[in-house]
Parts: structure tokens; sequence; C-alpha cells
């Protein structure tokens, strides 16, 4: 429930939708209101609530993204300007209220660059970024069977890919890195050519059949023994280059 509130709150983009949701507060208490103010809230209502109720009836669960419903926050700006223009009366102080929005406008662009900035100077996400590199390369260099399966169902639920290899336990960007696709669990017949598990992962989660080829810090890469794409079993082989 917490997790589904805090994404309903973030959907409208608190930080200009603090400011407006006291704004219309404001006007409906002090006869302010006016009836086309009433229908650009009617309009936000309608497509705010109308999205989640649509996600709770199709999807049965409590849970909706804050993307979807991103797209109709701006219906609340209008109100924020207003709240920032009256805020600007009352100061009465230009100097001060310029500086006051320079150091909003920073804080804005940090908090939008901010999650792409952690990819590239997090400890955590540059030791994944260097084992995601490391392990595509060796599977670029390893993979050896077709680069593709050909026509496949097309299923209403869930998008597919026809490229290979199929990476299980992979993260997006190692596949997309690789050239390949992930497995889908929605599709479990989908062949595994290449298996990854946590370095300190349990080792009977590796099922029957699949051999160690590569280890990174991070994770351990497994293969079919068998498998048509690779021939015969490499070694094991452990990636120095990824130690940080």
């Amino acid at each position: 429930m917490s997790e589904f509130l805090h994404s309903c709150y973030s959907g409208t983009y608190p930080h200009y939708a603090i400011i407006a949701f006291a704004v219309i507060v404001y006007r409906l208490t002090s006869d302010r209101w006016t009836r086309n103010e009433s229908a650009l809230l009617f309009l936000f209502l309608a497509f705010y609530l109308g999205t989640v109720a649509q996600i709770l009836v199709a999807d049965r669960v409590l849970f909706v993204s804050r993307r979807y419903l991103l797209p109709f926050a701006p219906l609340l700006f209008g109100f924020t300007a207003v709240g920032v223009v009256k805020f600007y009366d009352w100061l009465k102080r230009p100097v001060l209220f310029a500086i006051l929005a320079v150091l909003v406008v920073l804080t804005l662009i940090w908090d939008a660059t901010g999650p792409i900035v952690k990819e590239y100077y997090s400890a955590s996400h540059i030791a994944e970024n260097t084992g995601n590199e490391a392990i595509a390369a060796f599977i670029r260099a390893d993979f050896k069977g077709a680069k593709s399966r050909g026509e496949l169902p097309v299923w209403w639920y869930e998008p597919r890919s026809h490229a290979r290899p199929v990476l299980k336990g992979a993260t997006f960007q190692l596949s997309y890195l690789v050239g390949g696709t992930y497995w889908n669990e929605f599709f479990p017949d989908d062949p595994v050519d290449y298996l990854l598990v946590p370095a300190g992962g349990d080792a009977g989660s590796v099922p029957d059949g699949f051999v160690q080829v590569f280890e990174t810090e991070l994770y351990r890469v497994f293969k079919p023994v068998s498998a048509d794409s690779a021939g015969n079993a490499s070694p094991a082989e452990t990636d120095k280059s990824s130690a940080l």
C-alpha cells in the first residue's frame, strides 16, 4: 500500500504540485474559485484517477507506475504559476526573488540529472557497468550460434525479441550490450544461452547441465554444456579487470 501511495504522490510531480494544491485549497476556501478552474481540475482528476482505475481493474494489483501519471501533472502547473506570482507580489524584493529562482532551478536540474549522474559516479554502478562491459565482450566473442530465432508468436501482454543469445538473470543493459535479449518468465520454454548468477549466490540455484565459463566481481556466467551455440564448454574464466 505504501509503495502504491508513494507512486500516486510522485505521479503528480510534487515539486510543482505541492504549490498547486496549496493554491487550489486557498482559492476554494477564499471564494476566488472560477468555473474554468473547475473544468481544469476536473480534467486532471478524470485522467489521473481514470488511469489508476484502469490499471487496478486490468492488472488486479495494487500497483501503478508514476510514469503513467506524470503526463497529466502539467494540468496543475497553471495553479503553480499563480502561486509563484503571488509569492513574488508578497515578497516585493525582485533581487531576492531572482536569487531564490536560480536556486530552485539548480535544485530541479540536480533532481532531474541526479539518477543519471549516479550511473557513472557511484561505486556500485561503476562496478556494475564495468562488469557488464566485460561480460558483454566475453559473450560476443564466445557465442557462435544463430543471431536470430526467426519469427516468434505475438503475445498480447509482453513484447518479444527474436534476437539471440538469450540471457537469463541479466540486466536489460547487458542484454543490449550483447546484442541479444533477456529471458522472460512469461516464456519459460525459451532457450537460455547464458545464465548469470550473483557472485555470492547459492551454487544450488544453477540447473544441471550448465557449466561456468566466466566470472566478474559481481556475477558468474554459465552456459549449457551441450549448447549448439557454444560447442564444447570452455574452462571457467575470471575477469580481473572488473576488480575495483
